[in-house]
């Protein structure tokens, strides 16, 4: 699959880190795993929701499904429920949330219910080691500045999940691009301390 140069993904699949996705498409295509066969870093299977999974950059794991196999995707309520309550799916999201740094991309407000129950079935508000290790860039116009508050301390007191906000106002979701561009120069996943990772998100946003 040909992404076109500037194209989200594109700067996503530089990234230097392991990969979970609800999208049932198959664009993320890591830099780092493009000489490896397919089966081999891509996951989409429940019982292929497998910590070990999570333990290599480069790996791509399809929480919902994939298109490669329709029958299993994640699509109605009545698939959610069932995803959700197996033990494979609730142990996957427990170590993900306890013992990586995760960054949520790509949800709108209209999504916030998916991301939420996502949340809820890893966990809650557990902060590992005291330090919220959960991130979200959410973008916002300006005149949704009190939604943004609520969201923020909503998101921070019931998931210890931070919002990073950035405008879009004047250039809508591409600022959403623009920052991942930035982000894909200067983030070194595996290799800073996350107090490090933190101060570089923030410094693209802000700078």
């Amino acid at each position: 699959m040909q992404l076109k140069p500037g194209n989200v993904y594109s700067y996503l699949n530089s990234f230097q880190c392991s990969f979970v996705t609800t999208n049932y498409e198959k664009y993320l295509l890591p830099e780092s795993r493009k000489a490896d066969p397919e089966h081999e870093w891509r996951f989409y299977r429940r019982e292929q929701l497998l910590r070990g999974n999570l333990d290599r950059n480069g790996n791509v794991v399809h929480l919902h499904g994939c298109v490669d196999d329709p029958e299993g995707m994640v699509i109605t309520t009545r698939d959610y429920l069932d995803h959700y309550s197996t033990g494979e799916v609730q142990e996957f999201l427990r170590y993900l949330f306890e013992k990586k740094t995760v960054l949520f991309l790509g949800y709108g407000l209209d999504e916030i219910e998916v991301l939420e129950y996502i949340l809820r079935r890893g966990g809650g508000g557990f902060v590992s080691e005291g330090r919220i290790r959960r991130y979200m860039l959410q973008g916002f116009f300006n005149a949704e500045k009190g939604l943004y508050d609520l969201l923020r301390d909503y998101y921070k007191d019931s998931f210890a999940t931070e919002l990073i906000p950035f405008p879009k106002d004047h250039k809508e979701y591409a600022q959403q691009t623009e920052i991942l561009a930035a982000w894909s120069k200067t983030l070194r996943f595996g290799g800073m301390a996350l107090a490090d990772e933190v101060a570089a998100m923030y410094e693209e946003i802000r700078g």
